[in-house]
């Protein structure tokens, strides 16, 4: 999240021009895209931490460490435009909202690392189509696009309203999914292989 802040500030600021333009897009996307997207949260975030959690806390329990976590990962976009939106309804509340949604979007991402064998890739395919999918959702709901696109022309109703309208939507899945499995997300604890002791010889 720093990094895009970052990229996109320095660019503005040194207002680079022609090939240097063009070339320091083209890296700080790359590096972007890297760090900043699934490709490259995933690996971290469910391929190296929940694992290791899970094993420690369960399921349930890793899912609400995590979440908070990845939570704070984003914190700095709350300083942009994407984060205008929260900013508006005050921003404990919409950091409040923020946490809310991430915890449960962490919950669901548990569950289907867990149901496909702990596979990253779907865990990437997963977080790449939610991403892309808000863009379909936002054109079911015009307010609420309205609301994302200029915060400050919809009004603060009308981005509380958006806001919970999508926290809500993600703490029923989670709900749901917590319901379905009871609690265990689909995780089945890795079985210990007790060590062999040598027979013993008969005297």
């Amino acid at each position: 999240a720093l990094l895009f802040v970052g990229s996109a500030e320095f660019l503005r600021v040194f207002s680079l021009q022609g090939v240097v333009s063009l070339l320091s897009y083209v890296i700080f996307t790359f590096i972007g895209l890297v760090l900043g997207s699934p490709i490259g949260e995933e690996p971290g975030w469910r391929g190296f931490a929940l694992p290791r959690l899970q094993q420690r806390y369960g399921a349930l329990q890793a899912s609400l460490i995590l979440g908070p976590l990845w939570g704070l990962w984003h914190l700095p976009l709350f300083f942009t435009r994407w984060g205008a939106v929260y900013q508006s309804i005050g921003v404990l509340l919409g950091i409040l909202l923020f946490v809310l949604v991430v915890i449960s979007y962490t919950i669901f991402m548990t569950w289907l690392f867990n149901n496909t064998r702990g596979s990253l890739f779907l865990a990437i395919l997963a977080h790449s189509a939610i991403d892309s999918t808000a863009v379909f959702f936002l054109s079911l709901f015009p307010q609420i696009a309205q609301a994302i696109a200029d915060p400050v022309a919809a009004g603060a109703t009308a981005n509380r309203n958006a806001l919970l309208t999508m926290t809500l939507t993600w703490v029923v899945i989670a709900v749901l999914v917590i319901g379905l499995t009871k609690g265990r997300l689909s995780y089945k604890q890795p079985i210990a292989h007790e060590a062999q002791l040598p027979l013993e010889q008969p005297q």
